[in-house]
């Protein structure tokens, strides 16, 4: 499975085997923590990995998560940072790296935002200044066939047309290009909180810019700024997979300014325009 089949075919799974990851599976995802690339490098980011069911589902996990009802996970990371500015996007960015090596696995994956014990779960925090910002439960799937490409067509529909999360204002054309669609199709398909798809892409004649704006329900917890790192690595993941520059930035206040983004709109990171 390739990363393109592993974006269409994720899904977030809430159902596990009752099944500790195998051995091996432990060492891949402990090689696969550490190859994640960063958004931003100076900010100490860690994803530990808590392989023991009694400690996800009696410690860090509440049971019961939001409207989708009680989740018992055999494993689960917990996405840690330090305290500062775009620790989240940073969070988000790694560890949807790591979400979408899993799917090549075979390993089901949710992220959950809001249904964690964020006061039983500080005993896991090594400095003062880190935080958990989210928590990642991970296991074998319990639903038949629960990772596979056929989910792809599920995935896709309930996501946004490009359209309405993509504005282009480069000179020339304000049509996408092909291989900017192709790119952006593979984005569109980031998970987000309550699935709000948060995310917009500007297009201009030389970046693309990631920003995030958050609805009155998440902007409490900030989970847009973990959206826009989660979009924001498949954008990466996209453009190294067509072969393309992915290098990515992030802009100072002056450029930031120019985007003329509306009240509440965070931005998260800008990538080099597609050159074909």
């Amino acid at each position: 499975m390739d990363i393109t089949e592993a974006i269409k075919s994720r899904r977030a799974i809430r159902k596990f085997k009752d099944e500790a990851l195998s051995n091996e599976h432990v060492k891949k995802i402990d090689e696969i923590i550490k190859n994640a690339v960063p958004l931003v490098a100076a900010i100490p980011t860690r994803f530990e990995l808590i392989n023991d069911s009694k400690l996800v589902n009696g410690t860090i996990l509440k049971g019961i998560i939001g409207g989708y009802g009680r989740i018992k996970a055999p494993s689960c990371l917990l996405c840690i940072g330090e305290k500062q500015k775009h620790v989240r996007e940073n969070i988000g960015f790694m560890g949807e790296q790591i979400v979408i090596e899993l799917a090549k696995l075979g390993i089901g994956t949710c992220w959950v935002a809001s249904g964690y014990d964020k006061e039983k779960s500080k005993q896991f925090l090594k400095k003062d200044r880190e935080e958990i910002s989210i928590v990642i439960v991970l296991g074998y799937p319990a639903e038949k066939d629960a990772i596979k490409i056929s989910n792809a067509e599920i995935n896709i529909k309930r996501r946004k047309e490009l359209k309405e999360f993509v504005s282009k204002n480069s000179e020339g054309t304000n049509e996408l290009t092909p291989m900017e669609n192709s790119v952006l199709e593979l984005c569109r398909l980031y998970p987000s909180a309550v699935n709000f798809q948060p995310v917009k892409v500007i297009i201009n004649s030389d970046k693309m810019a990631i920003v995030s704006k958050p609805t009155a329900i998440i902007k409490k917890t900030k989970a847009h700024l973990i959206d826009g790192g989660i979009f924001s690595a498949h954008m990466y993941l996209a453009l190294k997979y067509y072969g393309l520059d992915s290098t990515f930035t992030i802009e100072n206040s002056d450029a930031i300014s120019k985007l003329n983004l509306s009240k509440g709109t965070d931005y998260i990171v800008s990538f080099k325009q597609i050159k074909e």
